[in-house]
């Protein structure tokens, strides 16, 4: 389904609300919400070394590794 989004949609914004990391790793902007508030936001590496809540939820999801 993300192929078929982004391949339709490549010039319009899209929001995309995921509580997988691997939905939203390819994101040119990812938002981090932690309780309704807004806690990180970047591209899928700068959130891993700037977002302690992205970070835990990649290491859950993910076994720990990294990329």
């Amino acid at each position: 389904m993300r192929g078929a989004v982004a391949g339709y949609a490549k010039d319009m914004t899209v929001v995309i609300a995921a509580q997988r990391v691997s939905s939203v790793r390819g994101a040119d902007v990812i938002a981090v919400l932690d309780e309704g508030r807004i806690v990180g936001a970047g591209t899928h590496e700068q959130l891993l070394s700037s977002c302690e809540v992205y970070r835990r939820i990649y290491e859950s999801q993910t076994g720990g590794g990294n990329e």
